[in-house]
């Protein structure tokens, strides 16, 4: 019996490594992926603190998430991941 496309094609999806530039293209919509993927992309941006270094759209839209709940702060707090492109803090 063959597997279903969509379910080989959702674990193709789940297994991608997440880089700078997946995470990038996900979360302007360049790269197709599921709603869980786009969330893990975005968590992705804020960890790395890329979210806060890229154009202002994705600080913005990565701060509302928090806001929000639907994201949370990076676990492990480094300067590059809690400070914007100018060196003020985002998280404390």
């Amino acid at each position: 019996m063959k597997p279903k496309r969509k379910t080989a094609l959702k674990k193709k999806i789940r297994a991608r490594k997440m880089t700078s530039y997946l995470a990038t293209g996900l979360a302007e919509g360049f790269e197709q992926g599921t709603p869980a993927e786009q969330k893990r992309a975005w968590q992705f941006l804020v960890d790395t603190g890329l979210a806060w270094r890229l154009q202002g759209w994705f600080g913005r839209n990565a701060s509302s998430m928090l806001e929000a709940g639907f994201l949370k702060p990076p676990k492990k707090k480094t300067k590059a991941n809690t400070t914007d492109y100018y060196g003020q803090t985002i998280f404390k």
